[in-house]
Protein backbone atom coordinates (compact mmCIF):
# COMPACT_ATOMS: atom_id res chain seq x y z
CA UNK A 1 0.00 0.00 0.00
CA UNK A 2 1.37 3.51 -0.75
CA UNK A 3 1.79 5.84 1.83
CA UNK A 4 2.53 8.89 0.26
CA UNK A 5 0.37 11.97 0.46
CA UNK A 6 -0.27 13.90 -2.31
CA UNK A 7 0.97 17.14 -2.68
CA UNK A 8 -1.02 19.93 -3.33
CA UNK A 9 -0.43 23.78 -3.96
CA UNK A 10 -3.05 26.46 -3.24
CA UNK A 11 -2.36 29.93 -4.79
CA UNK A 12 -4.87 32.92 -3.44
CA UNK A 13 -3.89 36.31 -2.72
CA UNK A 14 -6.42 36.04 0.78
CA UNK A 15 -4.57 34.72 3.44
CA UNK A 16 -7.73 33.88 5.25
CA UNK A 17 -8.71 31.63 1.98
CA UNK A 18 -5.15 30.18 2.78
CA UNK A 19 -5.67 29.27 5.86
CA UNK A 20 -8.98 27.86 5.72
CA UNK A 21 -7.96 25.59 3.06
CA UNK A 22 -5.00 24.79 4.82
CA UNK A 23 -6.92 23.92 7.94
CA UNK A 24 -9.71 21.68 5.82
CA UNK A 25 -6.65 19.89 3.91
CA UNK A 26 -3.71 19.77 6.18
CA UNK A 27 -4.56 16.32 7.43
CA UNK A 28 -4.91 14.30 4.34
CA UNK A 29 -2.31 15.67 2.21
CA UNK A 30 0.84 17.89 2.09
CA UNK A 31 0.00 21.49 1.21
CA UNK A 32 1.66 24.43 0.53
CA UNK A 33 -0.04 27.77 0.23
CA UNK A 34 1.33 30.78 -1.69
CA UNK A 35 -0.09 34.27 -2.20
CA UNK A 36 0.42 34.73 -5.79
CA UNK A 37 1.09 33.02 -9.41
CA UNK A 38 4.95 34.60 -9.18
CA UNK A 39 5.31 32.58 -5.90
CA UNK A 40 3.98 29.61 -7.38
CA UNK A 41 6.01 29.58 -10.19
CA UNK A 42 9.19 29.82 -7.77
CA UNK A 43 7.87 26.73 -5.91
CA UNK A 44 7.66 24.73 -8.85
CA UNK A 45 10.94 25.39 -9.79
CA UNK A 46 11.80 23.07 -7.01
CA UNK A 47 8.47 20.85 -6.42
CA UNK A 48 5.56 19.22 -8.69
CA UNK A 49 2.91 18.88 -7.04
CA UNK A 50 -0.24 16.61 -7.95
CA UNK A 51 -2.60 19.05 -8.06
CA UNK A 52 -3.15 23.11 -8.06
CA UNK A 53 -5.53 24.55 -6.67
CA UNK A 54 -5.80 28.26 -7.85
CA UNK A 55 -8.03 31.61 -7.65
CA UNK A 56 -8.89 33.36 -10.38
CA UNK A 57 -9.04 37.26 -8.60
CA UNK A 58 -5.65 38.26 -7.97
CA UNK A 59 -3.26 41.19 -8.39
CA UNK A 60 -0.36 41.00 -10.71
CA UNK A 61 -1.62 38.07 -12.35
CA UNK A 62 -5.03 36.57 -12.22
CA UNK A 63 -5.65 32.90 -11.93
CA UNK A 64 -6.73 32.77 -15.97
CA UNK A 65 -2.88 34.37 -16.59
CA UNK A 66 -1.35 31.55 -14.36
CA UNK A 67 -2.81 28.81 -15.91
CA UNK A 68 -2.09 29.75 -19.18
CA UNK A 69 1.57 30.12 -18.18
CA UNK A 70 1.65 26.33 -16.33
CA UNK A 71 -0.02 24.75 -19.78
CA UNK A 72 2.39 26.27 -22.03
CA UNK A 73 5.23 25.14 -20.10
CA UNK A 74 5.98 21.27 -20.32
CA UNK A 75 7.27 20.80 -16.76
CA UNK A 76 3.86 21.69 -15.77
CA UNK A 77 1.70 21.32 -18.53
CA UNK A 78 0.48 17.90 -17.08
CA UNK A 79 -0.35 18.88 -13.45
CA UNK A 80 -4.02 19.23 -12.88
CA UNK A 81 -5.22 22.72 -11.69
CA UNK A 82 -8.85 23.04 -10.33
CA UNK A 83 -9.78 26.85 -10.10
CA UNK A 84 -11.43 27.48 -6.21
CA UNK A 85 -12.35 30.97 -6.33
CA UNK A 86 -15.27 32.82 -5.11
CA UNK A 87 -16.26 34.08 -8.63
CA UNK A 88 -19.70 32.61 -9.36
CA UNK A 89 -20.05 33.24 -13.37
CA UNK A 90 -21.10 30.46 -15.62
CA UNK A 91 -19.00 32.26 -18.88
CA UNK A 92 -16.12 32.53 -15.63
CA UNK A 93 -16.24 28.55 -15.90
CA UNK A 94 -16.45 28.05 -19.12
CA UNK A 95 -13.13 30.27 -19.75
CA UNK A 96 -11.76 28.18 -16.92
CA UNK A 97 -12.41 24.90 -18.22
CA UNK A 98 -11.59 25.90 -22.07
CA UNK A 99 -7.77 27.31 -20.94
CA UNK A 100 -7.52 23.72 -19.51
CA UNK A 101 -8.40 23.54 -15.61
CA UNK A 102 -10.25 20.21 -14.82
CA UNK A 103 -12.59 21.41 -12.45
CA UNK A 104 -13.99 25.05 -10.79
CA UNK A 105 -15.46 25.09 -7.45
CA UNK A 106 -16.66 28.42 -5.76
CA UNK A 107 -16.12 29.34 -2.16
CA UNK A 108 -17.13 28.73 0.69
CA UNK A 109 -16.82 25.06 -0.56
CA UNK A 110 -18.15 22.04 1.35
CA UNK A 111 -14.94 20.24 2.85
CA UNK A 112 -16.12 16.96 1.57
CA UNK A 113 -16.92 17.52 -1.73
CA UNK A 114 -13.57 19.34 -2.34
CA UNK A 115 -11.60 16.61 -0.58
CA UNK A 116 -13.67 13.76 -3.14
CA UNK A 117 -13.10 16.01 -6.08
CA UNK A 118 -9.67 16.46 -5.45
CA UNK A 119 -8.96 12.64 -4.72
CA UNK A 120 -10.66 11.99 -8.26
CA UNK A 121 -8.50 14.14 -9.97
CA UNK A 122 -5.59 13.11 -8.45
CA UNK A 123 -6.42 9.42 -8.81
CA UNK A 124 -7.79 10.13 -12.37
CA UNK A 125 -3.80 11.76 -13.11
CA UNK A 126 -1.99 8.83 -11.39
CA UNK A 127 -4.17 6.44 -13.91
CA UNK A 128 -3.28 8.81 -17.12
CA UNK A 129 0.20 7.98 -16.30
CA UNK A 130 0.06 4.48 -15.73
CA UNK A 131 -1.52 4.12 -19.31
CA UNK A 132 0.79 6.25 -20.85
CA UNK A 133 3.61 4.06 -19.15
CA UNK A 134 2.24 1.05 -20.16
CA UNK A 135 1.51 1.74 -23.71
CA UNK A 136 5.47 2.69 -23.76
CA UNK A 137 6.15 -0.52 -22.97
CA UNK A 138 3.74 -2.24 -24.96
CA UNK A 139 5.32 -0.25 -28.03
CA UNK A 140 8.56 -1.50 -26.71
CA UNK A 141 7.42 -5.20 -26.80
CA UNK A 142 5.70 -4.84 -30.34
CA UNK A 143 9.43 -3.46 -32.14
CA UNK A 144 11.09 -6.54 -30.33
CA UNK A 145 8.33 -8.94 -31.98
CA UNK A 146 8.51 -7.27 -35.54
CA UNK A 147 12.20 -7.30 -35.37
CA UNK A 148 12.19 -10.81 -34.75
CA UNK A 149 9.56 -11.53 -36.90
CA UNK A 150 11.79 -9.82 -39.77
CA UNK A 151 14.99 -12.04 -39.02
CA UNK A 152 12.82 -14.57 -38.60
CA UNK A 153 11.60 -13.57 -42.52
CA UNK A 154 14.37 -12.81 -44.07
CA UNK A 155 16.23 -15.72 -42.55
CA UNK A 156 13.19 -18.19 -44.11
CA UNK A 157 13.90 -16.75 -47.51
CA UNK A 158 17.55 -16.95 -47.46
CA UNK A 159 17.91 -20.52 -46.47
CA UNK A 160 14.93 -21.58 -48.98
CA UNK A 161 17.13 -20.51 -51.57
CA UNK A 162 20.23 -22.85 -51.04
CA UNK A 163 20.50 -25.91 -48.84
CA UNK A 164 24.13 -25.61 -48.50
CA UNK A 165 24.27 -22.34 -46.40
CA UNK A 166 20.98 -22.80 -44.46
CA UNK A 167 23.26 -23.44 -41.69
CA UNK A 168 25.70 -20.37 -41.59
CA UNK A 169 22.29 -18.08 -42.09
CA UNK A 170 20.53 -19.97 -38.72
CA UNK A 171 23.65 -19.35 -37.11
CA UNK A 172 23.79 -15.65 -38.10
CA UNK A 173 20.07 -15.38 -37.45
CA UNK A 174 20.58 -16.19 -33.93
CA UNK A 175 23.81 -13.47 -33.86
CA UNK A 176 21.86 -11.15 -35.42
CA UNK A 177 18.80 -11.58 -33.31
CA UNK A 178 21.37 -11.15 -29.91
CA UNK A 179 22.06 -8.15 -31.63
CA UNK A 180 18.58 -7.12 -32.19
CA UNK A 181 17.42 -7.95 -28.23
CA UNK A 182 21.06 -5.99 -27.14
CA UNK A 183 19.33 -2.79 -29.13
CA UNK A 184 15.62 -3.27 -27.92
CA UNK A 185 17.11 -2.94 -24.50
CA UNK A 186 18.90 0.26 -25.39
CA UNK A 187 16.20 2.06 -26.65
Amino acid sequence: MDNRRDTIVMVDDDIINLTVARNNLAGRYNIATVPSGTKLFQILEKVTPDLILLDIEMPEMDGYEVLKVLKNKEQTAHIPVVFLTATIDPENELEGLRLGAVDYITKPFVQGSLIRRIDLHILFEEQKQKLFKRNLALEGEMLAELQNAMLTTVAALIECRDDVTGGHIRRTRHYLRMLADVLVRKL
